[in-house]
């Protein structure tokens, strides 16, 4: 179950050491019908140097590049294996297409293929050595489909 975050007595959140993941998906030649990401790349820089202001340093940092969909949920739980003793929180950033189907938000692989947005976040939330990190931070950039946004 989801526990709310509370923050220090003062309203402050003190995050001095952190972990940044990013699957940055930008070339979808692969996929029926599915542009390319152009200027992910940018996105991606601007991502690093704004987080590495909060504690994620270079040793903190993994970016996941134009994974199939089939294999985005794997690498996240193999990039979310290791010892996060001592950090204070992970971001999870998406930067992709992506669709909503029947109510359901999906994270397209480069194959054209989904993933659940839902799956992917439970699968971080849940991880066993995520649990005692103060903070899980989600930044999705992906659209929904086809309709205008």
């Amino acid at each position: 179950p989801l526990v709310p975050f509370k923050p220090e007595t003062n309203g402050t959140i003190r995050l001095k050491k952190g972990f940044l993941l990013i699957l940055n998906q930008k070339d979808f030649s692969k996929a029926p019908n599915v542009d390319d990401r152009d200027g992910t790349e940018r996105d991606e820089v601007e991502l690093l140097r704004t987080m590495g202001r909060y504690g994620c340093a270079e040793k903190d940092r993994l970016v996941l590049t134009n994974l199939n969909a089939k294999d985005i949920l794997p690498r996240i739980k193999k990039a979310i294996d290791r010892d996060f003793h001592g950090y204070d929180y992970i971001a999870v950033t998406l930067l992709s297409h992506g669709e909503r189907v029947d109510d359901r938000d999906y994270i397209l692989g480069v194959d054209g293929g989904k993933e659940s947005l839902n799956r992917i976040i439970k699968e971080v939330v849940q991880a066993p050595k995520l649990s005692k990190l103060k903070l899980k931070l989600f930044l999705v950039q992906a659209c929904r489909g086809k309709e205008a946004q």
